[in-house]
């Protein structure tokens, strides 16, 4: 009985909660055909060196189709490249934290909607974030309150245009 192992709970004080990090997501609820919407994702705490928080990122079209915006995998791969400590596989970012105390800067994802000349209503899709996880053991969370964002894509012609019409005549 020469040592002891000891476990140091990561805890909000003696006994209390873990400490947790949580991930969310907000943006442009619309958008008109032409320009750009854009969504933030952020990862609240602090983090030791090393340490690892990871989300899937996803977008589903509800009334739309992948003709209507810009590559989606395209636009979160920039996101992760503009953030050192951010790298995207597949569908699921993962933040290392680069020192300890270090809590990662939000991602700023701008996906563009196409200006095509169909005359149509507007459009929807939603992007959700799920699966927060640690790889290394952290109390990840992700806020149900902002875990995803539904778009509106309005037919114009071009951003702030007039709407995409067709007219009759005889």
């Amino acid at each position: 009985n020469d040592d002891v192992t000891t476990t140091i709970n990561d805890t909000q004080g003696p006994g209390g909660d873990p400490d947790t990090a949580q991930w969310s997501i907000n943006g442009a609820t619309s958008v008109d055909e032409g320009a750009s919407a854009t969504y933030t994702v952020s990862l609240s705490g602090t983090f030791g060196l090393g340490e690892t928080a990871t989300i899937d990122i996803g977008i589903t079209d509800i009334d739309t189709t992948s003709a209507d915006y810009a590559a989606f995998v395209t636009a979160v791969q920039a996101a992760a490249d503009a953030n050192t400590n951010v790298t995207l596989s597949g569908s699921t970012l993962t933040y290392t934290a680069p020192s300890d105390g270090a809590s990662m800067t939000d991602l700023s994802i701008s996906l563009a909607a196409t200006d095509d000349a169909f005359v149509e209503g507007p459009e929807n899709y939603n992007i959700a974030l799920t699966t927060p996880t640690s790889t290394t053991g952290g109390a990840v969370t992700l806020d149900t309150a902002n875990d995803d964002v539904t778009t509106t894509i309005n037919d114009t012609q071009g951003p702030g245009g007039d709407p995409d019409t067709a007219q009759w005549s005889i």
